[in-house]
């Protein structure tokens, strides 16, 4: 009899721990605070380069003897006598290039400088002043009313390899006949796509 009340105590208790182990959960508590971060990994090692990509269209002929400064605020020399134009540049150099300055107008006609502006009405005159860091390049009326104008151009040709020479050649040009040439005929001489 001790062996059956064991056996059915045993029995009972199994029972018993068994029906309370299978309730149902409570609620979910709050979540705890984060943690610390962890230590950073060490780096990769880098991953291997790429194939090189194909070479690109050559570009347009140029000519690495001639700079462009262009100015687009717009100019009245019919109210402003005078207009000076800041290039950057250094002295040693500056002395010894040619200096071309050109004037657009608002139909887009291009006049070359020293000279007449539009309809022959205005004389232009040029003049600079040569210093070490930057080249201020003058623009005055000589004569007449003076007009206005969109944007002026001024070109830098740098002297041939070797400095001025005797001659002042430049590109094949004397000072003179570059100094008379139109805009077009300059930009087609000296390879520069107007």
């Amino acid at each position: 009899m001790k062996k059956v009340n064991f056996q059915l105590i045993t029995l009972l208790m199994v029972l018993f721990l068994g029906m309370t182990a299978c309730t149902k959960d409570g609620a979910v508590g709050p979540a705890g605070k984060d943690g610390t971060d962890g230590v950073n990994g060490a780096d990769g090692t880098n991953g291997k380069d790429g194939e090189d990509g194909a070479d690109g269209e050559d570009g347009e002929d140029g000519n690495a003897n001639v700079r462009l400064y262009t100015f687009d605020a717009g100019y009245n020399w019919a109210t402003t006598f005078e207009y000076g134009f800041e290039c950057p540049s250094d002295q040693d150099t500056s002395v010894s290039s040619l200096w071309i300055a050109y004037i657009v107008n608002s139909s887009g006609y291009v006049y070359n400088l020293p000279g007449k502006g539009t309809a022959n009405a205005t004389t232009y005159r040029c003049y600079r002043n040569d210093g070490t860091t930057i080249v201020n390049y003058y623009i005055t009326v000589g004569d007449g009313p003076g007009e206005a104008y969109e944007e002026v151009r001024i070109f830098r040709v740098y002297a041939n390899v070797g400095g001025r020479n005797i001659n002042n050649i430049y590109n094949g040009f004397t000072e003179e006949e570059v100094e008379s040439m139109s805009y077009e005929a300059f930009c087609r001489n000296f390879h520069i796509q107007p």
